[in-house]
């Protein structure tokens, strides 16, 4: 086997614990079956992320649903990762991907049935202590926000010994490529998880020293024991071209490939941080419109409460004023009255001194005047 394509670290297996939280302890059941690759690092990860979490492992979707009346996670492995694992382990393609493709659906199906009970979760996301995929665990199971995030790995594989053999890499995103049914429900998977999706990445340091390896292409398992001896050499045909020419032409193509492959990804990517910086920005948006409405109806409703005012400070004003009117009404009647009666008055003082005057000048007045100026000092004496 050559230095490419050799295990540096075997996983370990994750136990079942089925102990009960204590009183006022958070629960978390996840389904983490041991053959799942990133179990370990998960379950590190998530008893990490709160130091006083009770996490519970089990080996199905249902075992977990069973276990809990609350919110069940299950953390799924990158479909690349996986296929990775199977041609590792020695599966050929067809059998790797029908292998992958059978457990995807039946979690799809389980899925449906509890739909609002499960959250669905990128393992390599988890692994790696991406902050967003932590952000999600704190909401839907009320972890401690104060614990500390596990520390990042950029390329969902915390530890380096834990990463996939670039060949079999390699050959996963061909074989998943090439099949558009298989593509098709990675997409879907994904679009089923909450938070980042975060596969494993194929640098291309890796992908040049897989090119550069010799081996069988029809089938990169079939690598030969050095110990075995070899084969002797075939008679060679003036008619086929040059076995070295050939080799370099088909890793040319299969490095043409590979990279043409990379770049859609890399587009690919750009294109989903795209999609998400629009969808950051219509959240914004969709904030601002919801601040807008309760502001516009706060508006409203103190508008409404100063209409009610103004009306009723009206209604106070109009009984006012027309109280003011009728007494205003009353006296000018009464003023009315009084200058008639003054007006009365004032003829009758002008009649009784018109006839006053009469008798002061009449004829009978001036003849009596000795008469009444002979009575004077007569009456002065009798009084």
């Amino acid at each position: 086997m050559s230095a490419a394509r050799t295990r540096k670290t075997a996983p370990k297996k994750v136990t079942k614990t089925a102990a009960s939280p204590a009183a006022g302890t958070a629960a978390l059941v996840a389904v983490l079956p041991g053959d799942m690759p990133l179990a370990d690092p998960v379950a590190a990860a998530l008893a990490a992320a709160d130091p006083g979490l009770a996490l519970r492992c089990v080996q199905t979707l249902e075992a977990g649903l069973a276990q809990t009346k609350g919110m069940v996670l299950v953390p799924v492995p990158h479909p690349l990762l996986s296929l990775a694992r199977a041609f590792e382990a020695g599966a050929s393609p067809d059998a790797a991907l029908a292998q992958w493709a059978d457990a995807t659906r039946a979690l799809m199906t389980a899925l449906r049935r509890d739909r609002k009970r499960v959250v669905l979760m990128d393992a390599g996301a988890l692994a790696a202590g991406h902050p967003g995929a932590f952000d999600i665990l704190q909401a839907r199971f009320e972890l401690d926000p104060s614990a500390p995030t596990p520390a990042a790995a950029a390329d969902g594989i915390p530890d380096p010994g834990l990463a996939p053999d670039p060949a079999a890499l390699a050959r996963a995103v061909l074989v998943l490529w090439a099949d558009p049914e298989a593509t098709e429900l990675a997409e879907t998977l994904a679009a089923l998880q909450h938070g980042p999706v975060q596969p494993p990445r194929l640098a291309r340091d890796g992908l040049d020293a897989v090119l550069a390896a010799p081996q069988d292409r029809a089938d990169p398992d079939n690598v030969p024991d050095p110990a075995d001896p070899a084969p002797a050499p075939d008679d060679p045909d003036p008619d086929d071209p040059a076995p070295d020419e050939s080799e370099a032409e088909e890793r040319q193509l299969l490095r043409d490939s590979l990279a043409e492959l990379l770049g859609e990804v890399s587009r690919l990517e750009a294109d989903r941080d795209a999609l998400q910086a629009l969808r950051d920005r219509q959240q914004d948006e969709l904030a601002d419109r919801h601040l807008l409405a309760a502001l516009n109806d706060s508006l409203e409703k103190r508008l409404q409460a100063r209409d009610a005012d103004r009306r009723q400070r009206e209604g106070v004003l109009g009984q006012v004023m027309l109280r003011d009117a009728q007494a205003r009404g009353a006296l000018e009647a009464r003023v009315a009255r009084l200058e008639a009666e003054r007006d009365a008055a004032t003829a009758e003082l002008q009649a009784m001194q018109a006839e006053l005057d009469r008798v002061y000048h009449s004829n009978s007045w001036k003849i009596t005047a000795p008469i009444r100026a002979a009575r004077r000092p007569l009456s002065k004496s009798d009084s």
